[in-house]
């Protein structure tokens, strides 16, 4: 069942409740794995026009508490090939 506009907000105010978590500096990475993790639960219930919105949800409340969302893949015309997390600390999580 898709997810509708008020469940979208919903969820996603979810995620914002790990943005603090994420803040910290130990177990950021663990925290970040999980939050794109519920992201990309969100996106997979929603219908493909509605995946933009939810991206720009994620990226709006990142973008309250000065973090930067991971980039999309020009190459492959947005789409992501993999997934492959980096922060600041040089940890990578795929």
């Amino acid at each position: 069942m898709l997810l509708s506009r008020k469940e979208i907000d919903k969820e996603v105010h979810k995620l914002e409740l790990l943005v603090p978590r994420m803040l910290e500096r130990a177990g950021s990475a663990t925290v970040w794995a999980e939050f794109f993790e519920r992201a990309n639960r969100i996106k997979a219930r929603v219908s493909p026009d509605q995946k933009d919105l939810v991206w720009e949800k994620v990226c709006e409340l990142l973008s309250k508490s000065n973090l930067s969302p991971l980039r999309q893949n020009a190459s492959s015309n947005g789409a992501t090939t993999g997934r492959v997390y980096a922060f600041p600390t040089g940890l990578r999580l795929s």
